[in-house]
């Protein structure tokens, strides 16, 4: 569904099967978090975001 969306949200998938991981990164996911993780590992996968909003990618590379 995602890669339908002409502009996407942000995404941090969290699930138990690691089988979707590709598609995850296929569809420009932020992270990919396996359960059960700590917190510490969800902060660190929202300052991806954060880090990316503030430092924009150069056009070639960026992710379509």
């Amino acid at each position: 569904m995602l890669k339908l969306i002409e502009n996407p949200p942000t995404v941090i998938f969290s699930t138990a099967f690691d089988e979707y991981a590709l598609k995850a990164i296929e569809t420009h996911a932020i992270d990919y978090l396996l359960k059960t993780f700590r917190r510490e590992r969800f902060e660190i996968a929202k300052n991806i975001q954060i880090v990316r909003q503030k430092i924009p990618m150069p056009t070639i590379f960026k992710i379509y």
